[in-house]
């Protein structure tokens, strides 16, 4: 069966865009009983703000995914694009980042034997 395939970003992509930070959680849980109970944790989150900027349309007309721009705490900013379209029983998506001026970011790039394995 033919199928659109989203691979999306290499996990070196990803990192670049993740941008975590050590936060301590402190909240309360009310229980359905209405008891409550405190808690503090410790969480790591994302400071990178996420904005749909596209979509990647499939071979079957229908959104396969939203392409992002990435601004990130430090002021850097990404956006994802279409790096590479592949073929295994439908097309394989490989998505990948740029600079708001169009330069391609290496770090985050696919290289062919990567693709290969995925597709």
């Amino acid at each position: 069966m033919k199928m659109d395939q989203y691979i999306g970003m290499h996990a070196r992509a990803q990192a670049l865009v993740s941008a975590p930070v050590s936060v301590l959680e402190r909240g309360v849980r009310i229980y359905p009983d209405g008891s409550e109970e405190s808690f503090e944790r410790n969480a790591e989150v994302s400071q990178t703000k996420i904005c749909g900027i596209d979509s990647l349309t499939g071979m079957f007309g229908q959104e396969v995914e939203k392409l992002n721009r990435f601004d990130l705490p430090d002021g850097s900013v990404y956006v994802e694009y279409l790096q590479h379209t592949a073929w295994s029983d439908g097309p394989c998506y490989f998505t990948a980042l740029k600079t708001l001026d169009g330069q391609v970011v290496e770090a985050s790039l696919w290289t062919p034997e990567e693709m290969a394995q995925r597709c």
